[in-house]
Formats: structure tokens, C-alpha cells, sequence
């Protein structure tokens, strides 16, 4: 089963709200993938953005429409969920910062779904360039493959965010 999700003007016409392309397009990434935007207004990288997220919901669309689903109970400033494969050797996972938070730090992010004995390697896979005040431990772990049961139980810290933005993760099993 898979849910509508398209990507839709800078300003939505029911709520008023305006939000980055980044993260309408991270969003709908995990749905059918429409455009309802009109395209005759996006610029150049507005374009190029949209090429891309298009690009990487083609390359992940049989993971999306076939893996496992699973919800996280977060609080209400946050949002997250992923998808994992049957065989437990990819997913993509979602974490949404929706308001500012009133933690001075960002949590860590605990996967969920995985082979506790595996090892992943974990990439941001959107947005192409993610907006943070701080830096990322993947900068410091580099192509280092991490065991499912670190990333389960002591999870990732998670970057200083702004509001109305997200983070895609994308996991591979290491070979």
C-alpha cells in the first residue's frame, strides 16, 4: 500500500504555510511521488532539486513500494519513520524536525528494523545539500560501516536543524 504524496507549490493554498523544496520533496519521496507544483515557476536550482529528488524516489521506488513500514513515537516538534526491506539489507529512514524544538541539543536517532549482527553503511540521501548549524557524525565516521545493533540501541546524534526540514538516511548492509 502506498500513500499519495506530491510535491506541491512553495505556499500551499489551504494552510498558507511555506515550506522549502527540500523538504516537500523529502516528503513526497515516500509516497507515489507526484508534482502538483507548477513547474513554469520554479528557477534553474528549484529545477535541479526536483530533477534530483525524482531521480532518487526512481532509484529507492522498489524499496518504498514493497519494504516494511515502521512508525516511531516521537515528540511533537519531530516526525519520523522508515522502510526496510524484507530481507533487512537496505532501508530509508525519515526524520522530520517540524517546530523548533525546545532542546538545546538535538536527540540521537535510534533505527529501528535491522539486523542486529550487520553492518550498514549510512549516506544522507536527501537533501542534496542538508542545512544544519552543526556538524554530522557521518563527517567523522566517513564510509565506515556501523552494526545494526549500535544503530539501534546508542543511534546516531542527530544534527542542530531548522524548523520545517528533514534528514533522508539511507542504509546499505556492508558487504
Amino acid at each position: 500500500e502506498v500513500m499519495g504524496a506530491h510535491v506541491g507549490p512553495y505556499e500551499c493554498h489551504i494552510t498558507g504555510r511555506r515550506i522549502r523544496l527540500a523538504t516537500r520533496a523529502g516528503v513526497a519521496l515516500f509516497g507515489d511521488m507526484g508534482i502538483e507544483a507548477n513547474l513554469l515557476e520554479f528557477g534553474e536550482e528549484q529545477k535541479r532539486q526536483l530533477k534530483a529528488a525524482v531521480a532518487l524516489h526512481k532509484k529507492h521506488r522498489a524499496l518504498i513500494f514493497s519494504g516494511n513500514l515502521i512508525r516511531f513515537d516521537m515528540h511533537d516538534f519531530e516526525s519520523a519513520f522508515g522502510i526496510v526491506s524484507q530481507n533487512r539489507r537496505e532501508a530509508l529512514f525519515s526524520y522530520a524536525l517540524l517546530k523548533t524544538s525546545p532542546q538545546s541539543t538535538p536527540g540521537r536517532f535510534l533505527f529501528r528494523g535491522l539486523k542486529r549482527k550487520a553492518h550498514y553503511d549510512v549516506k544522507i540521501a536527501w537533501p542534496l545539500a542538508p542545512r544544519s548549524y552543526s556538524g554530522s557524525i557521518l563527517d567523522v565516521i566517513g564510509s565506515t560501516p556501523v552494526s545494526g545493533d549500535a544503530l539501534m540501541r546508542a543511534g546516531m546524534q542527530l544534527p542542530i536543524m531548522e524548523p520545517e526540514s528533514l534528514l533522508v538516511f539511507h542504509l546499505v548492509q556492508a558487504s
